[in-house]
C-alpha cells in the first residue's frame, strides 16, 4: 500500500488541485488555434499579447484539475481573451481617441437585426449584469467552451482548513 500524505489528504478534501503545468509556448496555441494568424504567418495582435495570455491562463488552468483536457482547456482561456482582446482594436490608420473608446464599449449578444431602415437590437445582461456569474466568459464561443468543461471538472464542493 502507497501512504498517502497530508498534502494529498487536504488536496482530496479541499478540491483545491496544486502543481505546475508543462510549458505550452506560442507555437503550440498557434497549431491549436491557427486561426490567429494570417495566411503569411503574421499574428494578429503582437506576440507579447499572446505571451502574456499564455501567462495568465497558466496561472487558472491547472493541468492537475483537468487532467488530459488541460491542453485545450489552456487554449481556449487564451483564445478568449485574445478574442476580448481584438473587438477592442481599432482599424489601421484610424486610431483616434473616439476610435479606440469605441472599440473599447461593452458588446452585447445580437438579438435581433432588420435590413430595412437598419436595426440592431442587442441583449447587454450577459456582459454587464452577470458579474457575479460567468459574465464575460459567457460572451465568445471559445469561453463557451472553456465554461462548459469547467464546469465539469469543478463539480465538487471546497473545504479549507
Amino acid at each position: 500500500m502507497i501512504p498517502i500524505t497530508v498534502p494529498q489528504i487536504i488536496e482530496g478534501a479541499s478540491n483545491i488541485r496544486a502543481g505546475n503545468n508543462p510549458p505550452l509556448s506560442i507555437d503550440d496555441f498557434r497549431e491549436i488555434f491557427p486561426q490567429f494568424w494570417d495566411s503569411s504567418g503574421n499574428p494578429f495582435v503582437p506576440e507579447a499579447v499572446i505571451d502574456m495570455y499564455i501567462g495568465f491562463a497558466n496561472g487558472i488552468v491547472n493541468i492537475a484539475r483537468y487532467h488530459e483536457s488541460w491542453k485545450i482547456c489552456f487554449c481556449f482561456v487564451v483564445a478568449h481573451f485574445l478574442t476580448l482582446y481584438m473587438r477592442t482594436m481599432t482599424p489601421e490608420g484610424n486610431e483616434s481617441a473616439s476610435a479606440v473608446i469605441r472599440a473599447a464599449e461593452t458588446r452585447g449578444l445580437v438579438t435581433s437585426k432588420n435590413v430595412g431602415s437598419v436595426s440592431v437590437s442587442y441583449d447587454y445582461s450577459t456582459a454587464i449584469s452577470d458579474l457575479d456569474g460567468w459574465a464575460a466568459w459567457k460572451t465568445t464561443e471559445f469561453g463557451i467552451q472553456f465554461l462548459t468543461l469547467a464546469k465539469v471538472y469543478n463539480l465538487g464542493g471546497m473545504r479549507v482548513w
